[in-house]
């Protein structure tokens, strides 16, 4: 189960109708005449999103509530948003005919900060037994937005034939090849904006790092068996020819070749290694996907987990319920929804015993700069505060080469750089408590640019034109107080187990994972101890990490 897509993109920052109208982003013309009236209205500006007299109140305070059931009434809706928050204003939007609810509402607090914990923590919940969604006010804070009734607006049902694209519900997928040079011309004929073209991508370059990891300790081993399993993945899809493991997997080994000034330093790592996660999943997706004919495999997407369901016999969890399906596990559950796990155990234990696991998102930005020409490199680099920003968080110390960070939401910037399978320019990255916020922040972006010029003087006067040539790449980290991932069976629930808060090493320990977690399930002999992981080792009733106790 995952807190999130694979596929997803990004959430759009500006409303664009042939854009919303997409799947993946890309269209460049109107598919149809929902679309093309959306467009109309965009164009002629026939859409006043602050001339509605009914929209009143502080935007920057209000969330709109969607897929209400109908018969919701005022009270209950007050009651379910009063949980996050002091309501100041309310409106339940009718039909103007017969007075009756019209599924939506909107939803005004008291302060900026209570909309946020109800942005965050009433999306998916229940009101009278039906899940409902919520977004951010996005009549009055989305530039260029055009509302359902004239051709516009984001998500909407299947069955309705008018979805659209780019909002929270339904984010963007990767697009299956980029916009043609002679369409953007075309457009640009017509007086038409194109589609940024997946601009703000959530597909991650990955690295696999040894080198700031202490041999014997606690990561040191699940790191280095699963650096194995990659190595032995590689060396298997080199075999198979076809491009081999650099075009399926976007393999490549780190060999930094940088010169630096008297006072400063480098060092050469010939162990570490790159890779583009989303080639990496797409190859590991195919090869599951032959096992779908045996029943083996299923690939499930917006489809909420929404709770376990018990065994009326043995009491043992059997499966779980989604928002359409039951999901029968005939050997064990596993949750490994990263920043998510925490929200979802919430939902998923009985009130009688909770099992509060600090697992929090943490928010990241990434760079990419499509056909730069100011820096060319031809190996990964990364300034030494990136790979020890974990051992300086666990040792309660500060490190020089990077911003203070606290949990309020400081932010951190460390310099990595490096060339994506396609050879575009990836900067980053940030580190910031932001709860599970998706929206791109500029002034991030900018602060990575600023970053990496001070290793790039080349960079130094070239301005970052953020709209033209680049993508933004939204993520959020499990993070875990103490480092470490929680990797194993949930105390009283024999047969589920959690794997998270792996943080910023996700994709490096990704195969070790999944080997302990099997070997867990099947009984097999361990590789890699995993005692240092485990719930029952690391959590008690007097840890202030995690807490198992009676309600």
């Amino acid at each position: 189960m995952s807190g999130g897509s694979g596929r997803d993109v990004f959430y759009a920052d500006k409303y664009h109708p042939i854009q919303a109208g997409s799947i993946d982003g890309t269209d460049v013309a109107p598919h149809d005449n929902a679309v093309l009236r959306a467009l109309i209205c965009s164009q002629a500006g026939l859409y006043d999103p602050f001339g509605d007299p009914k929209a009143t109140g502080d935007p920057y305070c209000t969330v709109f509530v969607g897929r209400l059931s109908r018969q919701t009434d005022d009270d209950t809706l007050r009651k379910a948003m009063s949980r996050y928050g002091r309501v100041k204003s309310m409106r339940l939007v009718r039909d103007i005919v017969t007075g009756a609810s019209r599924g939506y509402a909107f939803v005004e607090y008291e302060t900026d900060r209570e909309m946020r914990r109800a942005y965050q923590d009433a999306h998916h919940s229940i009101i009278d037994s039906t899940e409902v969604i919520v977004d951010y006010y996005r009549q009055q804070l989305m530039p260029g937005w055009i509302p359902r009734r004239l051709g516009g607006g984001l998500g909407g049902r299947k069955e309705s034939g008018q979805l659209r694209f780019g909002g929270r519900e339904r984010p963007f997928r990767a697009p299956l090849q980029p916009i043609p040079h002679e369409s953007y011309d075309k457009l640009k004929k017509l007086g038409i904006p194109p589609p940024p073209e997946g601009r703000y991508m959530t597909r991650y370059q990955g690295y696999i790092w040894m080198s700031h990891r202490t041999p014997g300790s606690d990561m040191w081993e699940l790191a280095a068996r699963s650096k194995q399993l990659w190595e032995e993945l590689a060396a298997e899809v080199d075999g198979q020819g076809g491009g081999g493991a650099r075009e399926k997997l976007g393999w490549m080994r780190t060999e930094p070749a940088l010169s630096v000034g008297k006072d400063g330093g480098a060092m050469f790592l010939p162990q570490d290694c790159q890779i583009d996660a989303f080639q990496a999943v797409s190859l590991i997706e195919k090869t599951n996907n032959s096992y779908s004919s045996e029943g083996r495999y299923m690939e499930i997407y917006n489809d909420p987990a929404m709770s376990l369901i018990r065994s009326e016999v043995t009491g043992t969890v059997e499966a779980v319920q989604t928002s359409r399906n039951i999901l029968y596990g005939r050997k064990a559950i596993v949750i490994a929804s990263g920043a998510w796990t925490r929200s979802l155990l919430h939902s998923f234990l009985e009130p009688a015993l909770t099992l509060d696991i600090p697992v929090k998102p943490r928010k990241g930005h990434l760079l990419v700069v499509e056909n730069f020409d100011k820096v060319k490199l031809n190996h990964a680099l990364m300034e030494v505060g990136y790979v020890v920003h974990q051992v300086a968080k666990s040792n309660h110390t500060h490190m020089a080469l990077e911003s203070s960070e606290d949990e309020h939401g400081a932010l951190s910037i460390s310099m990595t750089a490096t060339v994506d399978a396609k050879g575009n320019l990836v900067l980053g990255s940030s580190r910031e408590f932001k709860g599970f916020s998706r929206e791109v922040d500029k002034s991030v972006v900018k602060c990575i640019w600023e970053r990496a010029g001070d290793f790039f003087p080349a960079m130094k006067n070239v301005p970052l034109d953020i709209d033209h040539n680049t993508q933004i790449r939204i993520g959020h980290r499990p993070y875990m107080p103490d480092g470490k991932p929680v990797l194993g069976f949930i105390p009283d629930l024999p047969n589920v187990l959690i794997a998270t808060g792996h943080e910023g090493n996700g994709l490096t320990m990704a195969l070790g994972t999944a080997e302990m977690v099997t070997d867990m399930i099947l009984g097999n002999p361990r590789k890699v101890d995993c005692s240092p992981f485990s719930i029952k080792h690391r959590f008690s009733a007097n840890s202030q990490d995690a807490i198992l106790y009676p309600m």
